[in-house]
């Protein structure tokens, strides 16, 4: 190879490293905007204008966001109580969370027991096969409890064209993280 050969193989690679770098900060960023919460002390607020929904969490929560491409179409908002992540390179199911998975609805037909029958990522199939009714932010909503590597409890709606799940895992009844999913689904706001 000559030297302008190298040179050039050099700047390529100096610019893939950059980009890949800048990569790496900006996937986990949360897409929506994370401020201080509203009149309670001890609160953060969510918005993401793209899903048009926003919520507040308790800041003793640490809130990642990632989406999924194609064809699942899934954006996903994590909550997990700041200090019970496992260390970095421990294989592991991860500890106890609130999650808002946001599914793109693929037919408007479907309703939302219909949906979670049919999708296994809903859990409702691990669960006793019954839903109860309610709302979010006054929209038609099914709630459900499931059972798997953790309990967990589904609170599932839409909103649009898309299939929100709201769900919690948890060890015990007595848990906080439940108290705190409770309040994070009361505040919701669909825009």
């Amino acid at each position: 190879m000559n030297r302008n050969t190298n040179t050039v193989l050099i700047i390529l690679l100096v610019v893939l490293l950059f980009g890949a770098g800048i990569w790496l900060v900006t996937k986990n960023a949360p897409d929506g905007d994370i401020g201080n919460g509203g009149e309670e002390s001890g609160m953060k607020a969510y918005t993401n204008s793209r899903l048009n929904i926003s919520f507040e969490y308790p800041e003793t929560y640490e809130l990642t966001e990632r989406t999924v491409v194609p064809p699942q179409g899934r954006h996903s908002v994590t909550l997990i109580e700041k200090g019970t992540e496992p260390p970095a390179g421990i294989a592991t199911e991860g500890p106890p969370a609130i999650t808002l998975d946001f599914f793109d609805k693929k037919t408007a037909v479907q309703s939302l027991g219909e949906w979670a029958k049919e999708q296994n990522v809903s859990n409702f199939n691990l669960g006793a096969g019954a839903f109860a009714s309610t709302t979010v932010d006054g929209v038609g909503a099914i709630r459900y409890a499931w059972d798997g590597l953790y309990r967990g409890e589904t609170v599932l709606f839409e909103h649009d064209r898309r299939i929100i799940a709201a769900s919690v895992t948890y060890n015990s009844p007595t848990d906080n993280i439940l108290k705190d999913f409770e309040d994070i689904v009361r505040s919701i706001e669909l825009k």
